[in-house]
This record gives structure tokens, sequence and C-alpha cells, in this order.
């Protein structure tokens, strides 16, 4: 989906008045203390979060980091062997034409050349088109960030899903044409994707949730089982097992902003189970 693409390019605060966060406390129903819920970008950098003290102050206050996975070398190396295609490559998925424009335009955007790369899976492809945005962002990736945190205070680092969870929800919902059509489209459509990431990017930077769940409802790059596969099941199977960890102790959960709106949210989600949620503003 595009929160996993999108990446933010604009500094500006969020309101104050703003009646959504990426910031929750969840307490009640058996906890002795609050736990923290926050809506990542999993490729933004720390820098943002280093803009509102209140983030850190809420990790600190846990006693455990909990993020869609637990990431390390060995689960980088398993996700980069699942990239590559054993049996195919991107010029057998398209049609000579298809392959020259996304060539193109992946050399205007990376610097290389698409032939080097024609082995890795279409949806990876994808993410190299925002090189460019992330060089210009400094720090350490968001989610991991936080583990990285967490860590060093000593904290206990967990994670809602194995590296297969997410190989299997990455590269397992879709052939791999229908990830080469999706990568072609894309670039045919580049002027419109520009356009919604600076949309979601705005939506994000004002915390605004209701902005992204509209976001993720209109957009139709997916289809409607490609969605529930990426954002409500895991939800639905991270809701099974978040209410037992929080009642052990006190958890800083970090994982994409897109996991917390709307009724199937992991937010309404916890409130279903009986637990007290509460924002908490950045500023």
């Amino acid at each position: 989906m595009k929160t996993l693409l999108l990446f933010l390019l604009f500094p500006f605060t969020l309101g104050a008045q703003n009646s959504n966060s990426l910031l929750w406390e969840i307490s009640g129903n058996g906890m002795e203390s609050p736990s923290y819920v926050f809506g990542t970008y999993h490729l933004i950098t720390s820098t943002f979060i280093d803009s509102f003290p209140v983030i850190m102050q809420s990790l600190q206050k846990t006693k455990a980091v909990v993020g869609e996975l637990v990431v390390d070398a060995s689960v980088q190396q398993k996700v980069m062997d699942a990239s590559v295609m054993k049996d195919s490559s991107l010029d057998q998925l398209m049609s000579v034409e298809d392959y020259k424009l996304v060539a193109d335009y992946f050399k205007e955007q990376v610097g290389m050349e698409l032939n080097f790369f024609k082995k890795m899976k279409p949806v990876i492809i994808s993410t190299f088109f925002y090189t460019p945005i992330v060089k210009k962002n400094k720090g350490t990736a968001m989610d991991i960030y936080f583990q990285e945190k967490g860590k060093e205070g000593g904290k206990e680092v967990l994670g809602l899903e194995t590296v297969d969870d997410q190989i299997k929800t990455l590269f397992g919902g879709m052939s791999l044409k229908r990830q080469a059509d999706m990568l072609v489209k894309s670039v045919k459509e580049k002027d419109k994707t520009q356009r919604e990431m600076l949309k979601m990017d705005s939506c994000y930077r004002r915390g605004d949730l209701d902005c992204l769940a509209n976001g993720i409802k209109d957009d139709d790059s997916y289809s409607v089982d490609e969605m529930e596969q990426l954002l409500y099941t895991r939800n639905a199977n991270w809701i099974k097992e978040l209410p037992e960890m929080m009642k052990k102790r006190s958890l800083f959960i970090a994982v994409g902003a897109g996991h917390l709106p709307g009724d199937k949210g992991l937010l309404n989600l916890l409130a279903q189970q009986g637990f007290t949620v509460k924002k908490v503003p950045l500023n």
C-alpha cells in the first residue's frame, strides 16, 4: 500500500487543535500501567521523532518496544533473499515498451541501469523510485529507531509478526505479473502518484488519521482482497496478541500509521476489547 512507500518531504508541526494524533495512550482493562501506540511511516527518519519530545517520553515510561517485526541483520537478509525472482525477470513480465518505460524512469530516479536489478520482484523495484527522497532525509528509519532506543534503554524488543509472516504479506498476496502490472501503472501515472504522495505526506504530518484512512480507501492500486491482507487481516491477528502482552508489561507499540484508523483499525479494535484509548497531543 502507499503508506509503505511514501516518504515525508516538508517539515511542519501538528496543530494542537487537531482531533487526531499519531500517539495514543492505552489504559484500563486490567493493565497496571498504560501502554502507547504510535503510528509510523516505515521509511521516514528519526528527525521527525526528535521534533516532539512527548514521543520519546512515552517510550521511556514503558517496559518493552513492540514493532511489526523485530528487525536485525538476519531478518533483512531473509527479506532480500525473498525479493529475488528465481524463474523469471522483469523483462519477461513486461512488454518491450513497458520495460523501456520503467527502465528509463528507474535510471532517472536512481541513476542506475534497471538491467542490473531485473531479477528483483516488481514490488521491490517500486521502492527504489523513492531513493532520492530517502537520501534527503537524515537519521534512522523510524521503526528501527524505536527498536534501537528500546535496546539502549534495556527494554525488551518484541515483534507482532515473524519475518516469514512479513514475506508472505509482501510477496504472497499477488502474482509476479500482477506486481509488474502495478509497477508499470505507477510509472505511467507518476504525476498522479506524486500528488497522492504529497497528500498522504500532509495527512501524516498533521497527525490526521481520518485523512490517512480516506487516502487508503480511495487508493485504487489494490483490490479489496489485497488491502484486506495488507492491513485488516494483520490488525485482526495483532489484536489477538496485544491484550495479554499489555497486561504483562507496559508497551510502546510502533506500527504503520495506516493500521490505526477506521472500524477495522487497531485503535478501534483495542477499544472494542475494553481498553481506554486516549489521544496524546504531540505538542
